[in-house]
């Protein structure tokens, strides 16, 4: 109250001063009380790649093992948009629209599907273990850019960098990165005792061998830029798993190859049925695999049937999901019928069992 008296008393000229003094102070700290412009992913314009930020917590966000710091909560969005030079906080992440989808580990011999969705986004290139795969429009059920990524069987330990190039709508492109963890998972042993016909092949059949390989390979290495497939894809039978993919198999104790394909239980003359929708690539008969029919559904993703009694499938044929492409037989290198199942991504073969429905 002294202070408002002594005001009365005062010139009219330094009142005047003081009342002025006093309103710019009001005025500037009501100022930092207002939110902070945030610029939108549209609007923001492309800055050079920045090296990317090692992942502190599970995809989604998540205290990091081992420490209670609250800047060590990091989802995945702020990650990608860190490594871009965008303002990872989460106040601009709502603003900036983006989405992203990933895995918290991958292990090998596995598939991990990654999702990303901005507004503006007209295609996404994703560049992972030296291979470029163009995503050239969003999956039309999510709004997403969809894509299945492979890491090899017996891929060592580490950390693996995922990159993104997002073309936008006014022609600009713009590189996110983000570093996953790749563990190695456990695969079984099993030591069979078989006839030696079933451990080496007659040096007659060496050429054929060879050329269902080439014929194979390309098969597998189809790349068609539409996306068919949908996730999780149909069991072809319903039958049980006999053999797991990644299997060490030892044969008159002789290490072979790991079991690239998930073996499934049924009757003879069983129907086969599309795990997706696709186009097949191929019907052939090969000296391991017997009649064999591998199906294209499209960025990278195919499936193979191996050791049918026939076939119910066309090469160049559409098919859809649930379709009987084949049925149940022993043909090939086996002993009994049942179903050999291979999923290929990118070229990789990789363990189909955490993709296929219940």
């Amino acid at each position: 109250m002294s202070a408002i008296r002594g005001l009365k008393t005062a010139p009219p000229a330094l009142l005047l001063a003081l009342l002025l003094l006093l309103g710019c102070a009001a005025k500037e700290e009501s100022g930092t009380a207002t939110t902070p412009f945030i610029t939108t992913a549209a609007a923001a314009p492309a800055p050079k790649e920045k090296k990317a930020v090692p992942p502190a917590a599970k995809a989604g966000g998540g205290k990091s093992a081992g420490t209670n710091s609250a800047s060590a909560v990091e989802t995945s969005v702020a990650r990608m948009l860190r490594s871009a030079g965008r303002n990872p906080s989460p106040a601009a992440q709502p603003e900036a629209g983006f989405i992203l989808r990933i895995p918290a580990a991958l292990g090998d011999g596995e598939a991990f599907l990654v999702e990303f969705g901005a507004g503006g986004a007209q295609a996404v290139d994703f560049q992972w273990q030296g291979k470029t795969l163009t995503v050239p429009a969003p999956n039309p059920r999510t709004g997403a850019f969809q894509t299945l990524l492979p890491v090899a069987l017996d891929e060592k330990a580490k950390t693996l960098p995922l990159g993104m190039t997002v073309h936008w709508a006014d022609g600009k492109r713009e590189r996110f990165t983000a570093d996953l963890a790749v563990k190695r998972r456990s695969y079984p042993v099993q030591k069979l005792t078989v006839e030696s016909k079933y451990v080496t092949p007659p040096p007659e059949v060496e050429e054929k061998i060879k050329r269902d390989r080439m014929e194979m390979r390309a098969a597998v290495t189809t790349f068609t830029p539409r996306q068919y497939w949908s996730l999780p894809m149909l069991r072809p039978v319903p039958g049980e798993v006999t053999s797991l993919y990644g299997l060490r198999r030892v044969f008159n104790n002789q290490p072979k190859n790991p079991h690239k394909g998930l073996d499934l239980d049924a009757r003879q003359d069983d129907p086969v049925h599309a795990a997706a929708d696709g186009v097949v690539v191929l019907v052939s008969d090969h000296y391991y695999g017997g009649n064999t029919v591998v199906i294209d559904h499209g960025l990278g993703v195919l499936t193979a049937y191996l050791h049918l009694s026939g076939f119910n499938a066309d090469t160049g044929q559409q098919v859809k999901r649930g379709d009987v492409i084949g049925f149940i037989g022993s043909t090939g290198r086996v002993t009994g019928p049942h179903l050999h199942l291979s999923l290929y991504v990118m070229g990789e073969s990789i363990n189909p069992l955490p993709l296929l429905s219940k």
